[in-house]
């Protein structure tokens, strides 16, 4: 297993790339998952299993009620766990302007992130968009965009993207 310790800029692995699109095409069943967190775990570097657990409490608060005794622990643990890999998962992101950057957690394993649309057609960001990372995103919110800036946009990166959502 690779010692990596952070979500360098690496070309999209075949199998990652089969996982995730699995999860987007049976966004309702935890089956795929499940079965990506277990392939992460065995075949992924430190980042990678992180993920993996991830994924696994998204699962497990996804299937319980938040009434069940051990849902808000386990909130509290993804939460943590988002907290703490936050740079590890995405630490070539750090380098754009944060300030007009932020990532939150998502729909069931996968994050939402949003930025101003400067920041995302920098040299910076079109290099990410060739790597993993953008797997990763199930809800992109651009801000600030002209229709320049959009048509831009759209000719260079959006099909790294699952969702698209412009807001002035």
């Amino acid at each position: 297993m690779p010692n990596r310790k952070s979500s360098a800029l690496r070309a999209v692995r075949p199998e990652v790339g089969g996982f995730h699109e699995a999860i987007r095409d049976d966004p309702d069943n935890d089956a795929p998952r499940l079965i990506f967190a277990d392939w992460l775990d065995e075949f992924g570097d430190e980042a990678d299993q992180a993920h993996a657990k991830y994924l696994r409490l998204s699962c497990e608060l996804s299937a319980a009620s938040v009434y069940d005794s051990h849902w808000e622990a386990r909130a509290k643990e993804r939460q943590e766990l988002f907290d703490a890999s936050r740079v590890l998962w995405f630490d070539p992101l750090q380098s754009l302007n944060t300030r007009s950057l932020s990532i939150h957690t998502g729909f069931r394993g996968l994050f939402r992130l949003s930025v101003d649309a400067r920041t995302i057609l920098s040299k910076t960001a079109r290099s990410v968009v060739e790597s993993e990372i953008p797997l990763w995103f199930d809800d992109l919110q651009i801000q600030s965009a002209a229709v320049n800036f959009l048509q831009e946009l759209k000719r260079t990166m959006m099909g790294s993207f699952h969702w698209f959502d412009h807001r002035d």
